[in-house]
């Protein structure tokens, strides 16, 4: 990469896709009714779906490290800025070709034996309704956590 493109380094776009196959084609819920006793059955179909989605992220321990120390300390030097985009097209049984998307800005802070991030969850279309959530992860690195036992492999040696 040309020096005039430097800061672009950190960048990192990721990608996935999925069929999703439920294993009941229809699910029913039974509800009794509080006055009569009455029970209601309430069938809801269970389709193929397709899951797709891309993220966009920023390293900045890679920018500070490996392009142009830029004066970032801790704990702004292990944020990794991230945009995540999700969707989830219909493929059948009743609704094929509709697609739910959100599209998810948020910070990922990283440290030596867990990671921990938060994103807002902004609905795109009308099938992902229209209130904007919040999602939040955090991993603990088992194998950093416990190198002598949980992080060994299971067959052969550790690697070096």
């Amino acid at each position: 990469m040309p020096e005039s493109l430097k800061y672009v380094k950190p960048v990192a776009v990721t990608g996935a896709v999925a069929v999703n196959i439920p294993t009941d084609s229809e699910t029913v819920t039974e509800e009794a009714d509080p006055e009569t006793g009455d029970i209601e059955s309430e069938i809801s179909r269970n389709a193929n779906t397709l899951s797709w989605g891309f993220t966009a992220q920023y390293n900045l321990d890679y920018l500070q490290s490996f392009v142009q120390d830029v004066g970032l300390s801790g704990p702004f030097n292990h944020l990794i800025p991230v945009v995540e985009a999700n969707f989830e097209t219909c493929l059948d049984r009743g609704c094929g070709g509709e697609t739910a998307a959100t599209i998810n800005p948020g910070l990922i802070w990283f440290g030596e034996y867990v990671q921990l991030g938060i994103a807002a969850q902004i609905p795109v279309n009308d099938r992902t309704g229209d209130d904007v959530g919040v999602l939040a992860l955090v991993h603990f690195f088992v194998d950093d956590l416990f190198p002598g036992s949980l992080g060994r492999p299971v067959f052969g040696e550790p690697m070096q």
